[in-house]
């Protein structure tokens, strides 16, 4: 609605979009224009073209955009966008508007032609306000509907009713509808079946088009309920479900524990009595004693497992799109903008217990870790579809060289911003990969810029980054509090359980607490090198030489197999050896300290700049002449002894 000129400003010379709405005598419709401009004038979102200015001149009303050169409409760019790019667009129309929604400004008019897209291929909300000049007045009465009207929520076709967001809402899940079907769901309904609600009947996305994931089907068609209560109620939930399925976690998986019940009654009674426990609806102490918060230094509770359910059979467009999807892995050279395509088909339909989708899995990583891949474009997208999936790669070192494929990408790639980088580390921690080594590459830029929502993963990547912290700078102590937790639930896989436990283990300073939560650690994930070596340090401290110098002695040996020469081990491999020489001090077998030492200085062969700092504090535990700074050490907090003192 309204005229649009290229203007230049005169007082600043700043180029704009003058756009002029229709003139009018109603002095309360120009007045309510002047408001609302001036409101949308204070509107500042990444995705909302910025109002310069806003008034009325006479009975002219305008308002001055920032002029976007070279944009085009969103109705020109989405048919030439895969389905993701569709939707992350989408998702960001949402965003603009659930920030105008906060504000108290409706748009009123959502639609393509009101959504710009820049040359970068970042969308633009345009056009706040005018709408506000007379929807209705721009319906035809005939059979052809020309506009606005094609994208009203039922409430405002009727008149009446007051717009609310969910107004929006309705209007972006027409486009959403679109974007899914290719065509209008009310294409060929005229103006009296727009004015009729029951006539407002169409088939979902997923019934029109079979390849369309029922999720966002689902999505589309809550988007379009007749009833605004039905809705989202504005454009931040809108955006926060969009979000959701493009960045969608495997679903959580039940527990089982290993103990099997007497009789099925009993059990019964148990099970509802643990469940009421283990949530803080029950305590042992008396009933109105407050639920104590749950604490490293605690017994660890009943050691649980996984119990994957059944895998569901494929559909026949699920078992179609796994086919073509391997048959794209098997070639010479992946299309991944094709595989791109298919996965989303896939989502939460596979399983990490069938070999078929494992397989699926480790064809997928393969091909990600190949050299030329640009994570920026595409590879960032596939690794969050695979863990979307459900699947797990069953090779779990090849999975782990992931993250030294994203760590490379984010350091060679401009276009890589750390916020992408923490999607990437949600996505491998949902694969239930060990991210150990990108855990500094978590970063407070990237939890704010990634728009990632809240999840059992990103509570985790979070607290693991302030245990990586000096004890000075945490922003609190509640990270031994969020990994125990995680831990214990089922949410997050056993490889990544199991991590957060020995996170938890270096962190508590009782021998026996130690001890257990690297036990129940194992029981999760008794295949890891970490675990086994965190287990060894574990019987040190508890002084138990007789078992502990030979578990550490062949857990360093499996570590070393597993690790060495990989991207950052040596700083890795540094880390691990001041708490080995710790525990073997504790334990009083300085031999066994300085014989370890001897092995990796063997084992690298080349200088290693922390030898003489290891050697110095041999040495003084030997001669009974440690300094403060090396008790701290021993006592766990601090992370290494003091150096040698200079010649």
């Amino acid at each position: 609605m309204g005229r649009v000129y290229r203007a230049r400003r005169g007082e600043s010379g700043r180029v704009v979009a003058l756009k002029l709405g229709p003139t009018t005598q109603d002095s309360r419709r120009l007045e309510r224009f002047r408001r609302e401009g001036q409101i949308t004038a204070e509107l500042r979102h990444p995705n909302i073209v910025p109002v310069h200015d806003a008034g009325v001149v006479g009975n002219q009303p305008f308002l001055a955009y920032h002029l976007v050169d070279g944009a085009r409409t969103l109705s020109e760019a989405l048919p030439r966008w895969p389905l993701r790019k569709q939707i992350a667009a989408l998702r960001d129309v949402a965003a603009a508007l659930g920030h105008a929604h906060a504000q108290g400004v409706i748009h009123r008019d959502v639609k393509p032609e009101n959504v710009l897209v820049t040359p970068e291929d970042t969308v633009l909300l345009a056009d706040f306000g005018l709408a506000s000049a007379g929807d209705f007045e721009r319906m035809t009465l005939s059979n052809a509907m020309l506009g606005t009207p094609l994208y009203m929520a039922p409430e405002l076709a009727h008149g009446g009713h007051r717009a609310t967001g969910a107004a929006d809402v309705y209007a972006l899940g027409v486009v959403l509808y679109e974007t899914l079907c290719g065509e209008h769901p009310f294409a060929h309904v005229g103006m009296p079946g727009l004015l009729a609600p029951d006539s407002r009947r169409f088939p979902s996305p997923h019934q029109k088009q079979p390849g369309v994931p029922r999720e966002l089907s689902q999505l589309c068609m809550r988007a379009l309920e007749v009833d605004p209560k039905r809705r989202f109620p504005d454009g931040a939930a809108l955006c926060a479900a969009l979000d959701g399925w493009l960045r969608g976690e495997a679903a959580p998986r039940p527990r089982r524990s290993l103990a099997l019940p007497l009789a099925l009654g009993v059990a019964a009674l148990v099970v509802a009595l643990g469940a009421l426990a283990w949530h803080g609806v029950l305590s042992p102490a008396a009933s109105t004693a407050s639920t104590p918060r749950p604490s490293a230094e605690a017994q660890p509770a009943e050691v649980v497992v996984d119990s994957a359910p059944s895998p569901r059979p494929l559909t026949a467009d699920e078992q179609e799109a796994l086919s073509s999807a391997q048959a794209l892995l098997s070639a010479d050279a992946v299309d991944l903008r094709a595989l791109q395509d298919l996965t989303p088909r896939l989502y939460g339909a596979l399983s990490p217990d069938d070999p078929d989708h494992t397989a699926f899995a480790d064809r997928l990583v393969r091909a990600l870790r190949e050299p030329d891949v640009r994570w920026d474009l595409v590879g960032l997208a596939l690794l969050e579809d695979l863990a979307r999936c459900g699947a797990r790669p069953s090779d779990e070192r090849l999975a782990e060289r992931l993250c030294e494929s994203l760590y490379w990408a984010k350091n060679r790639e401009e276009r890589f911003p750390s916020g992408q980088m923490l999607r990437g580390l949600v996505a491998l921690v949902n694969l239930d990969v060990d991210v150990d080594g990108l855990v500094h590459a978590f970063d407070q830029d990237g939890d704010r810029t990634s728009g990632l929502r809240a999840s059992p993963a990103l509570s985790y990547l979070r607290a693991r980054r302030q245990l990586e912290l000096p004890r000075a700078l945490r922003e609190d102590d509640s990270s031994v509090t969020t990994l125990l937790s995680l831990a214990r639930g089922s949410e997050l896989g056993p490889v990544t359980r199991a991590r957060a436990l020995v996170e938890c283990a270096d962190e508590v300073s009782d021998p026996s607490r130690k001890l257990a939560l690297t036990k129940e650690a194992r029981a999760l994930d008794p295949q890891s090198p970490w675990v086994e070596l965190a287990l060894a340090q574990a019987l040190l401290w508890n002084r138990d030489l007789e078992r502990g110098v030979p578990a550490h002695r062949a857990a360093w040996a499996r570590w070393g197999e597993a690790q060495r020469g990989r991207a950052g081990s040596l700083e890795h491999e540094r880390d691990l050896l001041f708490d080995s020489l710790r525990s073997m001090l504790r334990a009083g077998s300085p031999e066994e300290a300085t014989a370890l030492l001897d092995e990796h200085v063997t084992s690298w062969d080349m200088p290693l700049d922390w030898e003489p700092t290891c050697r110095a504090a041999i040495a003084r535990f030997e001669t009974d002449a440690l300094l403060p700074v090396d008790e701290r050490w021993l006592e766990g907090k601090r992370r290494w002894p003091a150096p040698p003192e200079p010649r």
